[in-house]
């Protein structure tokens, strides 16, 4: 339990105090040092590259194989690049390092970027069930009350920009932007339940879109500090899922609660809900970033610009995430306005898309264990563009899971096939997300943390914008015609951006500058 607190910020605070109830093994009296050696080799490879780069024991072995097992030291051959320092740990086996962590440990990282993922997705969406309740009280219209939905995605995209890069700076680390910045997005819910007026709550909704993107802009680097690449796809899913199963599940949670009690109920239980995601990673949650980063901020959307693969990722997902905001839309016009369910029965269907995002989960995780993971095993060593192969009949089966959802949506048929096509969009789409955010983090490793900050911002202002054209779209064209539209789009920029991806990735990272330049 030592090992799990003293990282956290809970652990942080008891040394700063003076009390070391947590120590390290160096601050035992009996602690012994490995030898130490010198890492001119390793230094002459940074008088050779002019290009800022992270060191890392696997570079420094690669250079110098006799200094496996050893702690790095200054030697004089630092002194050409002053801000450089070399840092390493004490051999492979390390303990302090997170990929050598117990199972115990990284499974309770993985839970609580989990849970606190779902808490800041499942924020945007909570507040759907009180838009009647609003509209009552304040006197605004329904494109007024969407603006508690889409200012929130749109802040937590903006967030991004500017917590992923201070979340790479070794002084801070990741914890302190996760930790107090949730403590502060915790009490800003008191003041939603509790503003009298309409623009207050709107205000509060930005701020506290804005409060919540640190999870979710480098939640998938905190995930890849923790594994190796043979081991992030399954680990990955704790990032990925809750963008999906969040916001289905949380217009449930409040629907019967909001029409029992009222509007403001919603804003109670989401406090309720952050309130204990912000004291478990308080206490429980460790700092992942353990490495010195000796190169400049990147900024995102340099490579976003400049690289071809990383272009098409982001406009490609974006779409995706803005359809699926769509659907808070959709639903309502689809559940009330033809199949005549209950304020309650209509919250019920989101769980749909719940259901359709375990599918894709479990799909994803039979391909991997049972067709890749064998292989890798056997030393095999997948490409990125290789790692993208199940997202290739996704992209199939998003569209098509829209159409049937678009022409099901009818009195004279059964609503278990609207759900359905809902349910199968969501399941091809959590396997391309899943499949492209591992893209990024493999090939472009140097860079993930930047470049999922970009993404984040990029499908989200998408979806933020989209959320106030869903209801007019379907108004005019109708479900069938609206949804079909998308679909479309969809189809036409998907299975031809995974083709071209998939075969020809590789030449366009070969001519990047950005990415890895061998992936093991």
């Amino acid at each position: 339990m030592s090992a799990l607190l003293r990282e956290t910020e809970f652990g942080r605070w008891t040394t700063r105090l003076g009390f070391k109830l947590f120590p390290y093994a160096e601050d035992h009296p009996d602690f012994v040092p490995p030898a130490r050696v010198p890492l001119d080799k390793a230094c002459k490879k940074l008088q050779e590259d002019t290009t800022p780069t992270v060191v890392t024991d696997i570079e420094r072995q690669a250079e110098a194989p006799e200094l496996e097992g050893a702690t790095a030291v200054p030697s004089q051959a630092t002194s050409i690049r002053q801000d450089v320092n070399i840092v390493g740990w004490y051999g492979d086996d390390d303990p302090d390092n997170p990929r050598n962590w117990s199972t115990f440990k990284k499974v309770v990282v993985l839970v609580q970027i989990g849970l606190f993922c779902f808490g800041v997705y499942g924020g945007s969406a909570i507040v759907v069930a009180s838009f009647d309740g609003l509209i009552e009280e304040f006197g605004v219209g329904h494109q007024e009350t969407t603006l508690t939905v889409s200012l929130f995605v749109f802040a937590y995209g903006l967030g991004a920009l500017l917590f992923s890069p201070l979340s790479e700076i070794p002084y801070f680390g990741r914890n302190p932007w996760y930790v107090y910045v949730m403590m502060v997005f915790t009490a800003l819910q008191v003041g939603a339940a509790l503003t009298p007026t309409f623009a207050g709550l709107v205000v509060i909704r930005f701020l506290t879109g804005l409060l919540g993107s640190p999870i979710l802009s480098t939640g998938g680097a905190s995930v890849a500090d923790l594994f190796t690449a043979e081991e992030l796809p399954l680990k990955l899913s704790f990032y990925c899922a809750p963008a999906f199963v969040a916001p289905a599940i949380t217009p449930v949670i409040s629907a019967y609660a909001v029409q029992a009690k009222g509007w403001r109920w919603s804003m109670w239980e989401f406090l309720w809900i952050v309130g204990a995601i912000a004291v478990m990673i308080f206490f429980f949650l460790p700092e992942t970033a353990k490495e010195i980063f000796l190169e400049a901020i990147v900024k995102p959307f340099e490579i976003s610009l400049l690289d071809p693969s990383i272009a098409f990722a982001h406009v490609y997902i974006g779409l995706v995430y803005a359809i699926f905001y769509t659907f808070f839309d959709v639903f309502p016009i689809v559940y009330s306005g033809i199949y005549n369910l209950s304020f309650g029965a209509q919250g019920l269907m989101y769980l749909c898309i719940a259901a359709g995002c375990f599918v894709g989960l479990a799909s994803y995780v039979i391909y991997y264990l049972t067709y890749l993971f064998p292989k890798i095993k056997r030393g095999f060593a997948p490409s990125p563009e290789k790692r993208l192969e199940p997202s290739i009949l996704a992209a199939v089966l998003a569209p098509a899971g829209l159409f049937i959802f678009a022409w099901s949506a009818r009195a004279e048929a059964h609503w278990i096939g609207s759900a359905f096509g809902a349910g199968l969009f969501v399941a091809a789409n959590y396997v391309t997300f899943q499949c492209l955010f591992l893209y990024i983090i493999i090939a472009y490793d140097k860079y993930a943390a930047s470049l999922l900050a970009a993404n984040d911002f990029l499908r989200s202002f998408v979806a933020a914008a989209i959320i106030h054209g869903g209801v007019p779209l379907f108004t005019n064209l109708g479900v069938g015609g609206g949804v079909s539209l998308l679909a479309a789009l969809l189809a036409a920029l998907g299975i031809s951006g995974i083709l071209v991806l998939h075969h020809f990735g590789a030449h366009l990272r070969a001519k990047s500058k950005f990415t890895v330049k061998q992936i093991a």
